[in-house]
């Protein structure tokens, strides 16, 4: 078994594979303990980490079956979104009166530090009811953004957050291995394979 797993370590290293780079910010342990109502535009600003492409976000709903949503990202400033959509997603429809929302292989390359807004569009429908925290105990690096209807101001509650998991990789790229990594790893079979064999000799 321990054998197995340093070949394992030799290869992902030698290729230069991502070993366990993920980031995943969750609110869900905070709540819900609201849901919004009469808003046509919820947003979840974030902080870009370290692991900087966004792999998957998961938010919860509240509304009449039938309605869809989509999840789009956007940079973020003091105002509100910046600029077009760098994401959206396909629409997903209502099939439970409570319901998460897991949009995956989002794969979006950010940049670590800046400020980005997760936005779910619901296509005016204002009872499309999004759920959040009265806190922000889990994270900080964000808030709840709402759009009232009627209207196309971005409000700001810094105390809040909606309930939502966002998962973050190392990279969405393969990196082509160089030849030095090649000869790594054989050396490191090779020290697998003597160490096998003298264990068999002292075995025999």
């Amino acid at each position: 078994m321990f054998k197995n797993k340093l070949l394992l370590l030799l290869a992902g290293a030698c290729l230069g594979l991502p070993l366990e780079a993920t980031t995943i910010l969750n609110t869900y342990p905070d709540g819900p303990t609201a849901y919004t109502n009469a808003f046509v535009l919820e947003a979840q600003t974030f902080t870009a980490p370290a692991d900087t492409v966004l792999s998957s976000f998961q938010f919860q709903m509240f509304s009449a079956l039938g309605q869809t949503v989509q999840l789009e990202v956007f940079l973020w400033s003091a105002g509100g979104p910046v600029g077009s959509s760098l994401f959206t997603s396909a629409s997903m429809a209502r099939i439970n009166a409570t319901q998460d929302f897991l949009v995956s292989n989002i794969n979006l390359s950010l940049t670590q530090g800046d400020l980005y807004g997760a936005v779910i569009d619901s296509g005016g429908y204002y009872s499309f009811n999004a759920a959040f925290n009265t806190n922000r105990n889990s994270y900080t690096g964000g808030n709840m953004w709402l759009v009232d209807q009627g209207s196309t101001t971005w409000n700001t509650f810094q105390t809040d957050n909606l309930l939502f998991q966002a998962t973050f990789v190392a990279t969405q790229d393969s990196p082509v291995p160089e030849p030095d990594a090649f000869l790594l790893m054989g050396a490191g079979l090779t020290t697998l394979a003597l160490l096998r064999r003298r264990r068999s000799g002292l075995y025999s």
